[in-house]
């Protein structure tokens, strides 16, 4: 479990699937998009422990309040101290989502020691992509029409984070 300032990020539990299937169908929840395009209820209760038995994967939870989204870091390179950070949020407040994030950054460079973060995220996730910014994250790129949702294709940008930046604005 990871604590930040205003939010909790902890491991997915089975309890929290019904959760992530309501999320998913009102707002085709990434996560679990990228794990397989339609997945059925039955599936996804199956599939559980093969699903979200690893570490990187987490429900960000207000303090004093609901859960409101998913974290997660994946595609560890330890040779070159880097992996892919992502977040979908669930209506919440640019507070909560900021600390968050930076509370999973802080254990990605502190504990894990990793040098550099990188995310993808679609030009329309608007509100993921002012969180992103606002923790320090550097917009390195746009991939044109990366990305297909709602019959359309949308251009992804591409962020990082060095560890040498996210220290620099703790101070």
């Amino acid at each position: 479990m990871l604590v930040g300032t205003r939010t909790i990020l902890r491991r997915i539990e089975q309890s929290d699937l019904w959760r992530l299937w309501q999320w998913h169908e009102a707002n085709e929840l990434l996560l679990l998009r990228e794990v397989k395009p339609h997945l059925s209820w039955d599936e996804l209760n199956e599939r559980y422990a093969e699903l979200f038995a690893w570490q990187g994967a987490f429900l960000a939870e207000k303090k004093d309040g609901p859960a409101f989204g998913i974290y997660e870091y994946r595609d560890l390179n330890w040779k070159n101290r880097c992996c892919r950070v992502s977040m979908q949020l669930i209506d919440t407040s640019p507070e909560h989502a900021l600390d968050a994030l930076q509370t999973m950054t802080a254990f990605l460079f502190d504990e894990l020691g990793l040098f550099r973060l990188h995310a993808s995220v679609p030009v329309s996730m608007v509100f993921e992509n002012e969180i992103l910014k606002c923790s320090g994250f550097a917009c390195e790129g746009k991939l044109r029409e990366a990305h297909f949702t709602d019959g359309d294709y949308h251009d992804v940008r591409v962020y990082a984070l060095l560890r040498e930046d996210a220290e620099s604005t703790k101070a």
